[in-house]
């Protein structure tokens, strides 16, 4: 979960929201979403105890080309489009600490080597994702101590006023969240993962609730150690192309730790922004793998080399994540993705109900907490953020639309393989 969302979302929010109390709500308010969701997905998980995420469960409670126009937004957007903003933003921070380092050529080579990595041997990727997470994990924990330790002169006081309320409920605070809830995106990722998962009934929903409880819990530390110790004018300095300081991170270790600590520690999170990148490269191309078993268009990215590597599903991810880092800019790659991947877990979250109507008798092995209010509070605020990114950025969410509707037309000409089964159903 933990990626550059986080260390990116709050300079795109300093511009229209400027209460500190409403810049933290948003990261509680982004938890909770997160959190309500992890709670629905433990469930639907367990029923349904498949690998492909949404691809699996859209399947198995509405209609196999619901699943598949799923699949198909995580074939060209879902996965590709993170890979595309973390090494871009990967390269801005190498490039605010070395301006002769070009940040685009820096992101593109990333991309490929990782893929490669990972298209090469399962157990090699796993190993090179541990390191740099834990390396991740550690730099987080020392960011967030620093800024406790260090003298602050409060830049943005954390005060509950009516400024801050009505900060709260605005347009721009609505679609803020989006920002915020494609930093809390994975907290669904053992769904993507549920057939290789030892006891899934049991371990599917530890992993998605208590890691997206800690997550929580450093995020909102994290965002506190940012506004206590960045200035209004680093932060939400714009220029006509974005935010002049997209590297929030790098700026919170110079001001907490110096500037020659706090280049180093950029230099080190710069390593550490390439376990987002991993994690990234290694879940999108099962969801193709699957779909590449059940469908014959997609057969060719079921194919995996000896060491148990699906080599074409990485290759065609890396692929167009190259495409996008080439055509796009940061806040188009990323109110992109937050809206498009909004309308499929809305789906998901959504389908709880329709599964209980149809299974009142079952006896499930885990049952979400306070049903129904959970998916209702997930729903809601899904809701209102996808409404006002619809008003607010029309031309991002046209697209996301289009790209979930172009996935019918695959659908419908693509021969089936093993659904045949569920589509009579």
């Amino acid at each position: 979960m933990i990626g550059t969302g986080v260390f990116t979302s709050m300079c795109f929010q300093t511009g229209s929201i400027h209460s500190g109390f409403a810049l933290l709500f948003i990261w509680i308010l982004g938890g909770v979403a997160a959190l309500a969701g992890s709670l629905v997905y433990s469930e639907l998980a367990t029923r349904f105890p498949r690998s492909g995420g949404e691809y699996n469960l859209l399947s198995e409670i509405y209609h196999p080309s619901i699943g598949f126009i799923s699949g198909w937004i995580s074939i060209t957007v879902g996965f590709a489009a993170p890979v595309a903003f973390n090494s871009m933003i990967l390269g801005e921070y190498l490039h605010h600490i070395y301006p002769s380092i070009q940040p685009l050529k820096v992101g593109v080579a990333v991309v490929i080597i990782i893929s490669i990595i990972h298209s090469v041997s399962v157990k090699f990727g796993a190993q090179f994702q541990n390191i740099f997470t834990i390396l991740k994990l550690i730099l987080i924990v020392l960011l967030i101590g620093g800024g406790f330790y260090a003298s602050s002169n409060e830049h943005y006081p954390i005060i509950a006023n009516s400024a801050a309320w009505k900060d709260i409920f605005s347009k721009p605070y609505a679609v803020s969240l989006v920002f915020v809830s494609y930093a809390f995106s994975g907290w669904n990722a053992a769904s993507y993962f549920a057939s290789d998962i030892e006891n899934p009934r049991r371990n599917i929903p530890r992993a998605m609730i208590f890691g997206t409880l800690i997550v929580l819990c450093l995020y909102v530390l994290l965002n506190y150690t940012f506004l206590q110790h960045i200035p209004f004018d680093q932060i939400g300095k714009m220029d006509a192309n974005g935010p002049v300081n997209p590297d929030t991170g790098l700026l919170a270790a110079i001001n907490i730790f110096g500037p020659t600590w706090g280049k180093l520690y950029g230099i080190l999170f710069s390593l550490a922004l390439v376990a987002s990148i991993s994690s990234m490269i290694f879940a999108g191309p099962r969801v193709t793998q699957v779909m590449g078993e059940d469908y014959e268009f997609f057969k060719f990215a079921a194919l995996k080399n000896k060491n148990g590597a699906p080599y074409v599903a990485t290759l065609v991810q890396m692929t167009i994540a190259l495409l996008l880092m080439l055509t796009s800019s940061y806040e188009s790659i990323l109110a992109y993705i937050g809206f498009t991947l909004s309308l499929m877990t809305l789906l998901t979250v959504f389908g709880i109900f329709r599964v209980r109507m149809k299974n009142k008798e079952e006896n499930a092995a885990y049952k979400t907490w306070l049903y129904p209010v959970t998916p209702i509070i997930f729903i809601v605020l899904s809701l209102w953020m996808i409404h006002f990114t619809i008003v607010s950025k029309p031309f991002i969410s046209l697209i996301g639309f289009v790209t979930a509707l172009s996935g019918i037309a695959f659908y419908y000409f693509s021969p089936k393989s093993n659904i045949e089964s569920k589509e009579k159903v």
